[in-house]
């Protein structure tokens, strides 16, 4: 655990954990122990009105903290017994063997803060399983992520807690993905809920009945079309290379998702821009998730989950199109070359992950080529989606050539109905 930031749950518990020892020094009774702790607590989260900026600003006192204390109030009362009364905030007085409480503080309100520049960023918690290592090693290897905010792992070595304010959970989450197995993911928007609770009372600005996620992408062809929304996407805006939509089409594909908020996957590089600028404008929460061709794009569809926050599935929509290779199989344009190798213009070419890696005369030749340039056991599932103007015998042929040259790949094929290219590939 990195040092406690002042003003919060974590320097309060410190503060009360010094008192708790002063008593014991003092050879002080449980009672006794137990009326010091709750005094420094209640101490400490007055203390915090003044500690952290925003806590000032607002006029309020940190929100975890005095929770730390009403839980502590509560055991004292349940070891010494309840005391005369509420009594002031600093815990002066409460007599006898009575614990000091505090009285019910109504300051002007989280809301009356001022949201500083960049946000607030993000209460990211989670669960970190099978991990072998202490608590202080972990945060160590989380980065730096939280130094401007609090930070807290505990538990034991194979099972930690994990709780970090960070304006980038995406890089934590990172990082700890790569230490162990995340389980019981929360990632909350405390920007967000700061302008909720600035909104709370005024007319609600997006109408009843709308979903409260939904994807909408983009993608040229029947098949690709029918897969993506059985994937589970709401809207499939039509495009691809060649026939960039524009962003009036995309803000158009938003509205028909009719969602609170929304993820658009563009499935092209020429798009990334595009849909980028349609989330900035549009009337809908939206966040890109920037996939650069269509098995990105169907990787981070199958990623999506509509029950979690909307920064939760981009980070996870991220990571899941990270681990896919793209083949994609056109003509060339014009005269090319690669390495030493000149192709010429209409030849078939291999474009593995947008790089050219391979030209010939022959389908077959010119994929096989392509999956060769592939690292070595990176790949365990090859998907071919077949173009509108391929022969179904063609794919067929390609599927029995890709077994034999590569028997330990799983093959599979779809008609995926797009236009200029032959064959879009995953492999994955």
């Amino acid at each position: 655990m990195k040092r406690p930031v002042e003003g919060t749950i974590l320097s309060v518990g410190r503060d009360a954990a010094r008192a708790a020892q002063k008593s014991l020094d003092r050879g002080g009774d449980l009672s006794q122990l137990a009326e010091a702790v709750v005094a420094e607590a209640w101490a400490a989260v007055e203390r915090s009105r003044d500690q952290m900026e925003v806590l000032r600003e607002a006029g309020v006192v940190d929100a975890g903290g005095f929770g730390l204390a009403v839980i502590l109030t509560a055991i004292a009362e349940r070891v010494a017994g309840p005391g005369p009364g509420p009594v002031a905030l600093k815990a002066e007085g409460g007599g006898g063997s009575g614990v000091a409480r505090p009285t019910v503080v109504r300051p002007r309100g989280a809301a009356a803060a001022v949201a500083p520049e960049g946000g607030f960023g993000y209460c990211t918690e989670f669960a970190l399983v099978g991990a072998q290592m202490e608590a202080l090693e972990i945060r160590s290897r989380l980065g730096d992520e939280a130094e401007d905010d609090s930070a807290l792992v505990v538990g034991e070595p194979g099972l930690m807690h994990v709780h970090v304010h960070t304006k980038e959970p995406w890089e934590l989450l990172s990082r700890a993905a790569q230490l162990g197995k995340i389980e019981r993911l929360k990632v909350e928007d405390m920007t967000a809920q700061h302008h909720e609770a600035q909104g709370r009372g005024a007319a609600p600005t997006v109408a009843p009945g709308l979903l409260p996620l939904a994807v909408v992408t983009v993608a040229q062809g029947e098949g690709f079309r029918e897969l993506l929304l059985g994937l589970g996407a709401a809207t499939v805006v039509e495009g691809g290379q060649s026939l960039n939509p524009s962003t009036e089409q995309i803000l158009q594909g938003i509205e028909a998702a009719q969602a609170t908020e929304v993820v658009l996957l563009p499935n092209n590089a020429n798009l990334v821009l595009v849909a980028e600028q349609a989330a900035g404008i549009c009337a809908r929460e939206a966040a890109v998730v920037p996939s650069r061709n269509l098995p990105q794009g169907i990787a981070a569809l199958l990623a999506f989950d509509p029950g979690s926050p909307l920064e939760v599935n981009r980070f996870r929509m991220e990571r899941a199109m990270g681990g896919v290779h793209a083949i994609e199989v056109t003509r060339a344009v014009r005269d090319s070359q690669i390495g030493d190798r000149q192709v010429e213009a209409g030849a078939l070419i291999g474009m593995l992950d947008g790089r050219l890696v391979s030209a010939g005369a022959e389908i077959n030749q010119v994929v096989l080529a392509a999956l060769g340039e592939l690292p070595d056991g990176s790949v365990e599932v090859v998907t071919l989606y077949r173009g509108a103007d391929v022969e179904t015998e063609v794919g067929e042929e390609l599927e029995r050539a890709i077994r034999v040259r590569f028997p330990g790949l799983e093959v599979e094929r779809h008609d995926g109905g797009q236009a200029l290219y032959q064959f879009i590939i995953s492999a994955e």
